[in-house]
């Protein structure tokens, strides 16, 4: 019989990191809260490592909104207790099979915990095997028997995908107090974008010419909030009825990390200019900008060129005309 073939844990990871990051969507980068950390739904323990990571990528893809997630067991079992409960039948042995005899009925897999065809979402864990050590030895020179970490994997669904009908309780949102130095740049801005506020995602979109940010109570902090739009500000002073600045296709090519840079650059001018102070945004900030500093290191004009650029999108947003003042001459000379 032919070996099963091995799964790759790591790869599978990076690959499903990469996907994200390919797609134009940075799962670490959320200075927002607007469901909760990602957690099981039945022990509501929060997910850790690198999961959070895949799940906010996997939850972005499908667009879900909830936090929640179940294994294929969980939600089997959960529906079973649903429909056990709506019938009247003891939730044991006799009624898990008398459920399933009824799952088996409904071809649509109306009653089934998990939908039919939903896509799952791998994650990971560590599990632990006794081996031999390859550095230590016992008094008789053999090995010394260790415990040895390896990683395995199992897959979830979020309960968007599931018949359940669960709801769940939204995390508390601060009570949002404007910053009224930000407020009038975004609103005297003649030219601006339209600004809507829904959803668990901040961006740009340039087909509709048009910013979408999460809730402001969602944000960790006011000043956190218009940081963000402000980015998405500066991205939108590139549509080709503006600036007409290009931007990439795909995370990581050329044009696209500058249109990240200039956006990063020029968000920290206008937050510079509301006098907006936070440590934990300019952390974030510099975490960001990170991203591109072996491209800043390959050529030594970027940064000028990405400064310039940025602040011809802030003079943009604030109604600014710069005139360059005439040549600089030495005193003295004519």
């Amino acid at each position: 019989m032919a070996a099963k073939n091995k799964v790759d844990v790591y790869q599978q990871v990076t690959d499903a990191f990469l996907a994200s990051l390919r797609d134009n969507k940075i799962p670490w980068r959320r200075p927002w809260n607007p469901l909760g950390p990602h957690q099981n739904y039945v022990s509501k323990r929060p997910y850790r490592g690198v999961n959070p990571l895949l799940l906010q990528a996997s939850a972005d893809a499908q667009e879900f909104s909830s936090p929640y997630w179940l294994t294929y067991k969980q939600a089997d079992s959960l529906s079973c207790k649903q429909w056990c409960k709506e019938n009247g039948i003891t939730n044991d042995k006799t009624g898990y099979k008398k459920y399933k005899q009824e799952c088996h009925k409904q071809s649509a897999s109306t009653l089934t915990g998990v939908r039919k065809d939903e896509k799952a979402t791998m994650i990971t864990y560590w599990s632990m095997f006794e081996g031999d050590s390859k550095d230590k030895v016992d008094e008789y020179g053999n090995p010394e028997k260790v415990m040895i970490p390896y990683l395995k994997y199992i897959y979830v669904f979020n309960t968007e995908q599931t018949n359940l009908g669960l709801v769940f309780d939204k995390p508390e949102e601060i009570e949002f107090n404007p910053i009224e130095h930000a407020e009038e740049i975004i609103n005297e801005w003649e030219d601006k974008p339209e600004i809507t506020h829904a959803g668990d995602r901040a961006f740009y979109r340039p087909s509709t010419d048009s910013i979408t940010m999460p809730k402001r109570e969602t944000f960790h902090s006011e000043e956190e909030y218009y940081k963000t739009l402000f980015h998405e500000s500066i991205h939108a002073t590139g549509h080709k009825s503006r600036l007409n600045r290009i931007k990439g296709d795909s995370f990581g090519d050329e044009k696209y990390s500058f249109e990240e840079l200039i956006a990063e650059i020029g968000a920290n001018f206008l937050t510079n200019i509301c006098e907006i102070d936070n440590d934990d945004m300019t952390t974030n900030s510099v975490a960001y900008i990170n991203g591109w500093i072996s491209k800043l290191e390959d050529d030594k004009k970027l940064i000028v060129k990405a400064s310039g650029k940025a602040q011809k999108a802030c003079d943009t947003i604030l109604g600014v005309e710069y005139t360059p003042e005439k040549t600089w001459k030495k005193e003295g000379e004519s």
